[in-house]
C-alpha cells in the first residue's frame, strides 16, 4: 500500500550523518541527539565538513552524543511523520499505524548507530544525553573541548537556534513509544540490539561527575 502524503516511501532520500572536524576533533552528528544545536554552533566556529572515510582514526579523537535507542527511534519516526505533514495519516489509517507500530528503520533519522558506524562505535568518544538537560549535555562538551582539543566556547552555543519540537510532535512521540513497547516481537529488537549494548556501556562507564575527561570518558582505561 502506498499514501501519497508519506513521501519517504515514494521518494526515499538516502543522505550520511553530518560529520565535522577542527583540527585534531571530529564531531559525529547523530540524528536526533541534540545533532541540530551541536551541529550549528561548530558549524558556527568554522568547523569544516568531511565524509566518514575521511577521519584518522589513529590521530584525530572522534566524539558524538548519543541517546537511549529505542527512544531516539520514536523521536527519529515523529520526525519523519511530523515532516510529510502525516499526523492524520498515523492516527486515523489504522495500517498505516500498524506499518510503523514495530519498524525499527524508518529512514536516515532512525538508522542504527552500527549500520552508520560499524565497529567505529567503539572508538567514539561518546557524550550520554539520555536523561540530561540541555545545559548539562552543553557543559559536559565544553569540559571535553577544552580539555582536549583547547578549544574555548564560552557561551558560543547556538541557543538562539529556533526549537522545531512542539507539542504535537512530542505526544506523537509519546503514542510511537507506547506502540513500540506493545508485543514488539524479537525480530524489531534485533536490528538496534547492538546500539542498545554499545548505550549501555557508555552509560554505565561515563562519569558526568567526574572533574576531568580523563575520569569522565567511557573510553578511559
Amino acid at each position: 500500500m502506498e499514501w501519497p502524503e508519506f513521501k519517504i516511501f515514494l521518494d526515499p532520500v538516502v543522505f550520511e550523518n553530518a560529520i565535522l572536524s577542527c583540527g585534531s576533533l571530529v564531531y559525529i552528528s547523530n540524528l536526533k541527539c541534540a545533532s541540530s544545536f551541536f551541529h550549528e554552533s561548530f558549524r558556527r566556529l568554522n568547523w569544516h565538513k568531511i565524509t566518514f572515510s575521511q577521519i584518522d582514526w589513529k590521530n584525530q579523537h572522534v566524539f558524538g552524543h548519543i541517546l537511549e535507542p529505542n527512544t531516539r527511534r520514536n523521536k527519529a519516526v515523529a520526525e519523519v511523520i511530523s515532516q510529510n505533514k502525516a499526523y492524520d495519516l498515523f492516527y486515523n489509517d489504522e495500517s498505516f499505524r500498524q506499518l510503523v507500530k514495530h519498524l525499527p528503520l524508518l529512514d536516515g533519522h532512525s538508522k542504527s548507530f552500527h549500520e552508520l558506524y560499524g565497529d567505529h562505535c567503539d572508538e567514539i568518544d561518546w557524550i550520554p544525553i539520555t536523561g540530561r538537560g540541555s545545559q548539562e549535555v552543553a557543559d559536559k562538551t565544553s569540559a571535553f573541548l577544552v580539555e582536549i582539543g583547547n578549544i574555548k566556547l564560552f557561551n558560543r552555543w547556538a541557543w538562539d537556534r529556533p526549537n522545531q519540537s512542539d507539542s504535537r510532535k512530542k505526544q506523537l512521540e509519546q503514542d510511537l513509544a507506547k506502540l513500540w513497547e506493545t508485543d514488539r516481537p524479537a525480530s524489531a529488537d534485533q536490528y538496534l540490539q547492538r546500539d542498545c549494548d554499545l548505550h549501555h556501556r557508555v552509560i554505565t562507564q561515563f562519569d558526568y561527575n567526574a572533574p576531568t575527561w580523563a575520569e569522565s570518558s567511557w573510553l578511559r582505561r
